[in-house]
């Protein structure tokens, strides 16, 4: 024992900050490897504007656009006063396939942008998007079109 070196006054704080720094390190690396992990369930609350597999409406696009045009009725005060145009709405297809959140992106007049939004609420249920094999909730843009013959 005398042979031994006696350790300084600092060793101790030293060993305890040493110590301190690689608990540390250890606890910020296990948070970010987590942060790197790509999760495997999606956030249900989440709503996609691309996915691998988007909504399609039953029977497809034409029957789409033939349910808009059967259901659409032009307004007659807008008919009166001439107004036509495009209005785009934007709406969710939810990962059960309902429509939902339903917005207009462009307006033209609200006696039209409501009638479009009317029609958007009354579309049944969709086959929803997927995303790694998962039904997820996406965005889908639709223009409706009021035109006078």
């Amino acid at each position: 024992m005398s042979t031994k070196k006696k350790s300084g006054k600092m060793a101790n704080p030293k060993l305890i900050l040493l110590l301190s720094a690689a608990a540390a390190l250890i606890v910020a690396f296990t948070f970010c490897s987590k942060e790197l992990i790509p999760q495997a369930d999606a956030d249900p609350s989440e709503v996609f504007v691309v996915v691998e597999e988007m909504p399609r409406y039953p029977g497809g696009d034409m029957e789409l656009m033939k349910f808009m045009a059967m259901n659409v009725n032009y307004p007659e005060a807008a008919r009166t006063d001439s107004i036509q145009g495009t209005v785009m709405i934007k709406f969710c297809i939810t990962n059960i396939g309902s429509v939902d959140q339903i917005t207009v992106v462009r307006g033209v007049n609200p006696l039209l942008d409501n009638e479009a939004t009317r029609v958007a609420a009354l579309l049944p249920l969709w086959t929803p998007g997927r995303q790694g094999g998962k039904p997820v909730n996406v965005w889908y843009t639709l223009p409706v079109k009021f035109q006078l013959r």
